[in-house]
């Protein structure tokens, strides 16, 4: 009986202890606040803006416009037979933008251009008013090129207008070099002397060479020889002595030429022939070796290109 009672004592004590701990727990709050606020929200602010936006201006200007303006204007093409010529008698003919002229020992004559066709192969002009034949009229120069060659016909040299030398028939192109030309040949143009140019020698003389000219001065005076014929095949040169020249004025000169190992040289074979056939039959230095020898038992002298 003592041990039943003893038993139910202690069970009461365990449920009233288990009883009064569970009620403590209940309503009693926290001993501690959270350390921490809740991680739903971000940290941090946000360290850059979003990338949406375009972070620089652009640098250039839209290129949809255009960088230059348009040129309604034709780019027309140059005069394709500009240049200077000799022709097979004796005459220069100086072609540029604007002037056709002719210098021979008869004289010189001058013919404004006022249009050309590089496509039809024509050149119109206006006799100048000082040239000896038909001042102030116009002419039409035909020109063609065969074999290599170049040749011009003067179609008309009398028009009364622009107009009417425009009009004048063309030349027949056919064969230049034998008919076509108001029932003669044309004339054929030669490229000018190829060693056209300003030179001192050796003895400081110095030397200018054109189209239709060789010069030389020094202080010992100047001397001009006036071209007539020249040779680019056989390299000579014929000219007249100007008439103001201190020796053998009016007379005539043959100026051969050579180069060897890349030096130019020169002879004047002939410079008191008697007329431009005497001067032209001179026979040519000797070659061989220009800067001892050949000119006349003297070496030839020797050209330097300013």
């Amino acid at each position: 009986m003592k041990k039943t009672l003893s038993f139910l004592v202690i069970v009461f004590v365990l449920i009233f202890a288990v009883s009064c701990g569970g009620s403590s727990n209940e309503n009693t709050d926290p001993t501690t606040e959270p350390t921490t606020e809740p991680t739903t929200e971000p940290t941090t602010e946000p360290t850059t803006e979003p990338t949406t936006e375009p972070t620089t201006e652009p640098t250039t200007e839209p290129t949809t416009e255009p960088t230059t303006e348009p040129t309604d204007e034709p780019v027309e093409e140059p005069l394709e037979i500009i240049g200077s010529y000799l022709d097979d008698w004796g005459t220069f003919n100086v072609i540029s933008e604007t002037d056709w002229s002719m210098e021979s020992s008869y004289g010189k004559s001058v013919f404004h251009i006022s249009q050309y066709d590089n496509e039809q192969d024509f050149v119109i002009a206006q006799n100048d008013k000082e040239n000896e034949y038909n001042p102030e009229l116009w002419s039409r120069f035909d020109y063609t090129e065969k074999d290599g060659d170049l040749y011009y016909c003067q179609t008309a040299f009398d028009a009364e207008s622009e107009e009417a030398a425009l009009a004048t028939a063309a030349a027949d192109k056919t064969d230049p070099a034998t008919s076509g030309c108001g029932g003669y040949p044309w004339t054929k143009l030669n490229e000018p002397t190829e060693i056209m140019g300003n030179y001192t020698d050796d003895y400081e003389t110095a030397y200018v060479i054109t189209a239709t000219e060789w010069t030389m001065e020094s202080s010992y005076g100047k001397s001009v020889f006036h071209i007539s014929k020249y040779d680019n095949e056989n390299d000579f040169i014929i000219a007249q002595n100007d008439k103001e020249n201190e020796y053998n004025p009016e007379l005539w000169s043959r100026f051969d030429y050579t180069e060897k190992d890349s030096v130019l040289y020169y002879c004047q074979t002939s410079y008191d022939a008697e007329s431009e056939e005497a001067a032209l039959a001179t026979a040519a230095a000797d070659k061989t070796d220009p800067a001892t020898s050949g000119c006349g038992g003297y070496a030839w002298t020797k050209l330097t290109a300013k």
